[in-house]
């Protein structure tokens, strides 16, 4: 059995009641982390002009007193875990770029657990991975692994 760590109850507690249980019965199987709660506007903002999220303060589900939505994922977090390039690659860089593919297959089977998880304790919620729930990941424009939040 895995549980949160000071700092990921911290974040976690600045979610909503549904987050918060959700998270609480994924981390008893599944070890991961909290990286994000609640956001304000400075930060909001910062990843909107980063890129890695399409709204600004305040229309971010993570904006709400008590967040919507929480970013999570799997330990350990590997590395470059973000920085995977799709680009046509050279033979001698395949190996490296097939172990990328693989950590990246990591968060979509977490995201599988945690959406099991909530479906079993009736918790309604969208992913980053698979933004209209259609089960087709092929058809998301904007990719955000860690994101889950309460429909």
């Amino acid at each position: 059995m895995y549980v949160f760590s000071d700092r990921d109850q911290q974040k976690l507690n600045t979610c909503c009641i549904s987050l918060i249980q959700l998270c609480t019965e994924v981390i008893k199987r599944y070890s991961c982390t909290v990286l994000c709660g609640r956001r304000g506007k400075e930060k909001q903002n910062k990843y909107y002009e980063l890129k890695k999220s399409k709204v600004k303060y305040p229309d971010s589900p993570h904006n709400k007193v008590l967040s919507e939505a929480v970013d999570i994922c799997p330990l350990p977090i590997p590395d470059n875990w973000g920085d995977i390039s799709w680009k046509l690659i050279p033979k001698k860089h395949r190996e490296q770029i097939q172990r990328e593919i693989k950590e990246r297959c990591k968060f979509y089977h977490f995201n599988g657990y945690v959406k099991g998880t909530a479906d079993q304790m009736g918790i309604k919620i969208r992913q980053g991975h698979d933004w209209d729930s259609d089960n087709e990941f092929n058809d998301q424009t904007f990719d955000d692994l860690v994101h889950t939040e309460e429909e």
